[in-house]
């Protein structure tokens, strides 16, 4: 019975491992597609800035090319497009703001820690009221209301 538990052991040791060398590559593909995904946002904002403007057009060049950009991403991997603009956005946050969190990755390390608290991040701002604050780190929605993590805390 022992041999049989140490094997077992073993196996779950080898798949453990196996699941963390796995996780490296993602990491790894991660830093890659940020890369890509930041070269093609440069190529584009290049492309459209030197193109002229319709005088009469509504959007600015700026706002086309991100706009082109996020559809063409969002159909390349089958994604929303809110995702495509995220994933824009942040590519372009991790070789200029981030750089030690890109190197990170492309070493397949963690880069626990390096995301940009909600408050910093451009156009995410919650003003208080807002209906995603309420219960928001034990606040309570209504006086005398207790939430469940206020209920399973020990005194």
């Amino acid at each position: 019975m022992a041999s049989l538990v140490g094997s077992t052991q073993q196996q779950l040791e080898l798949l453990f491992d196996a699941v963390g060398v796995a996780d490296r590559v993602i990491r790894q593909c991660f830093a890659v597609r940020a890369e890509g995904i930041d070269q093609i946002r440069r190529s584009g904002e290049a492309h459209t800035a030197s193109s002229p403007l319709d005088a009469r057009s509504f959007w600015t060049w700026e706002e086309i090319a991100a706009r082109e950009l996020s559809r063409e991403l969002d159909a390349t991997l089958r994604i929303p497009e809110r995702t495509a603009v995220n994933l824009l956005e942040e590519s372009r946050a991790l070789p200029n703001d981030q750089p030690a969190a890109l190197a990170a990755l492309a070493g397949g390390g963690s880069v626990t820690g390096t995301r940009r608290p909600w408050s910093a991040r451009p156009g995410r701002s919650r003003p208080r009221g807002h209906p995603h604050r309420r219960g928001h780190r034990g606040e309570s929605d209504r006086a005398g209301h207790r939430s469940r993590a206020d209920a399973l805390r020990v005194p």
